[in-house]
């Protein structure tokens, strides 16, 4: 029995083999061809979705638009030559600095200096940096796996409805992914070395510090990086040697945020001061109010006004007296969790299952005869946020770049058509594609869930939203891709055969037609 089984087995990885292409070489040429096509695709969809949210933007309907306008007022320091990480006289006691990490910040600054404009350059801009992420999918699928899945791949991540959408957010939530897939893509290609470049950790290791700049959620994924390279590396004992400065670069990356904290505030807080917040509003998700624990910043505020007695703190989370006020978070979620530790892996285990929902978390791309935003702008057309935000002039001047998916109306059909079956599929198409590339190589697996698994252990155990995970999204894809492949090529095979059936069945009866013919013949 084990015997038939192998056999079946060793049958099944040669088919799937064959039908994903593996070991099956492009031209330099078509690789060529492919990045600019999907480059092409990722661009135009995420432009399209830029022209659909044009109408709130600069208005109270814009999308995130508190957060986006803490972010622009970090970017008038460096705009106004306040400073970059230390802005002039700044007070002490106001720990607001500490809300986010500084780095999407100073993108935003430098943006400003280099090209002006308004929230619309900034969109503009990182859809074409966020367009690279999907082609970094397909060299990274393409030398991990097959190029055939390297282009299914690609072509899902350009299409995405969660890319395009996030990417025309004022956040750093689509642009910290970039440097991420960088990173991957290093170790990826110099994996066939006998031992990989000293260089190459270090430099993986600064891109991933620079996604942390952005973002702080990959704090700790250069360690796990480090240990998931040993795990499936062949020559471990070579790779524990060097894989230790992946998990210590980032660290040095990211030092003079911390010493910077130091220096204003002369309390430590490694980037930010938001780790309680995210910890203790996602209990208040998972248990409700069982353990007295809220839901969002204001509630957070508003308890601990209460809790120390203090009028101040219940007007921001974030100050004053930030960085106490989340070590004191810190310590009343870890008591939470340490004394019900069985209820907290129940919780994690649900939020991953939250972070493979494609069904919500951002609109697909709109008909064209959806006018809804439209008519929202219109209503708030002259309402000034109380937000820092770019002036009118600029808004006014570089507003023709929201109308850059007009360029591409040609394709709105078809993307609505291909978000909304990808949307619907994907969950399903991740888990089946995930299963066969485990019995195809349980190493390839493992690189590709690299990343995911990072944000399924780490990002589940406090609060959490889509945007937050999206780059482990790009990674699933080539899970979804390969379950497209399977589908795709098996039929083309189908219908090939059928076809090939039916012109041998018409060659035969020819042939026969002609054998009579030629017997009544004299």
């Amino acid at each position: 029995m084990n015997k038939n089984l192998q056999i079946k087995h060793r049958q099944f990885r040669l088919w799937l083999l064959d039908i994903l292409g593996v070991g099956v070489e492009i031209s330099i040429r078509k690789k060529l061809f492919f990045v600019a096509l999907i480059f092409f695709i990722s661009f135009s969809v995420k432009s399209l979705q830029m022209t659909d949210l044009a109408p709130i933007m600069h208005t109270e309907e814009q999308l995130h638009l508190g957060m986006a306008g803490e972010y622009y007022r970090d970017a008038l320091f460096l705009i106004e030559g306040r400073g970059i990480l230390i802005p002039d006289n700044w007070d002490a006691k106001d720990t607001s600095l500490l809300v986010h990490a500084p780095g999407y910040g100073i993108v935003l600054g430098v943006i400003q200096k280099l090209f002006g404009g308004s929230y619309f350059t900034i969109q503009f801009l990182q859809n074409i940096l966020n367009s690279f992420s999907a082609v970094l999918m397909f060299l990274i699928a393409g030398s991990l796996i097959s190029w055939r899945v390297g282009m299914v791949a690609g072509f899902l991540c350009a299409v995405s409805h969660h890319f395009s959408y996030y990417s025309n957010v004022i956040l750093p939530d689509a642009l910290c992914a970039l440097p991420i897939l960088l990173a991957i893509y290093l170790l990826v290609k110099t994996r066939r070395g006998k031992v990989r470049p000293i260089w190459v950790y270090i430099l993986a290791g600064i891109l991933i510090g620079v996604s942390i700049w952005l973002r702080p959620n990959a704090l700790l994924m250069g360690l796990l990086l480090a240990i998931f390279l040993i795990v499936v590396s062949v020559r471990r004992r070579q790779e524990r040697k060097r894989a230790w400065v992946l998990a210590v670069v980032p660290v040095l990356v990211i030092l003079p945020i911390t010493l910077r904290n130091y220096v204003i505030f002369g309390e430590f807080s490694l980037i930010s001061a938001n780790t309680g917040i995210v910890l203790w509003e996602g209990i208040g998700d998972a248990s409700g109010d069982r353990f007295g624990a809220v839901t969002d910043d204001v509630q957070v505020a508003q308890q601990e006004g209460v809790l120390y007695n203090n009028p101040e703190y219940a007007k921001h989370w974030a100050a004053p007296d930030g960085i106490k006020r989340d070590h004191d978070r810190v310590k009343r979620s870890l008591n939470v969790i340490l004394h019900h530790p069985f209820w907290f892996m129940g919780a994690m285990v649900k939020r991953m299952g939250q972070m493979l929902k494609y069904s919500g978390g951002a609109p697909l791309i709109f008909k064209s005869s959806n006018t809804t935003l439209i008519e929202r702008g219109e209503a708030l057309q002259g309402i000034k946020p109380g937000h820092p935000m770019p002036s009118r002039k600029a808004r006014e001047a570089d507003r023709w770049l929201a109308n850059t998916g007009n360029l591409f109306f040609w394709l709105r059909p078809i993307v609505i058509i291909l978000q909304r079956v990808t949307k619907e599929t994907a969950q399903v198409f991740i888990l089946i594609g995930a299963a066969m590339i485990l019995i195809l190589s349980w190493r390839r697996f493992l690189w590709v869930m690299m990343v995911p698994l990072y944000y399924l252990l780490i990002q589940s155990t406090m609060h959490t939203e889509f945007r937050y995970t999206l780059p482990m999204h790009y990674f699933l894809f080539v899970f979804a891709a390969i379950f497209w492949i399977i589908i795709s090529v098996g039929i083309y095979r189908t219908v090939q055969r059928l076809v090939s059936n039916r012109y041998l069945t018409l060659q035969k009866r020819d042939e026969h037609y002609l054998q009579c013919r030629a017997f009544e013949v004299p």
